[in-house]
């Protein structure tokens, strides 16, 4: 492979990825919008469920890595940090943990 081919390879895994952050940070953005809609709205309508779409954002993010590691590096999987559904996967086995600590004891 030619040095002409492999910068064109290059550019083109890079753009491939571009594109896929683009997706994974406007699933983040959606999934911050819902989180703040909910809350707004908490009051006047009660408890309402959260419609988050957690793993598409990973996958979206995970694709960008693959595409474009060798030229971003671990930089698109910074997109699942901004997302507030990545944050709710981490933290789900803790609070099932205290849930049943709490029925435990109670």
């Amino acid at each position: 492979m030619t040095v002409e081919q492999e910068s064109t390879l290059r550019t083109l895994l890079a753009a491939i990825s571009g594109f896929f952050i683009c997706l994974a940070l406007l699933i983040a953005v959606l999934n911050m919008s819902i989180m703040a809609g909910n809350r707004r709205k908490r009051g006047e309508s009660g408890d309402r469920p959260a419609s988050f779409i957690p793993i598409l954002s990973l996958l979206f993010a995970g694709a960008a890595y693959y595409t474009g590691k060798s030229v971003l590096g671990f930089w698109p999987l910074a997109a699942t940090l901004a997302d507030p559904a990545t944050w709710s996967i981490i933290s789900l086995p803790f609070y099932l943990l205290s849930k049943a600590v709490q029925r435990k004891e109670g």
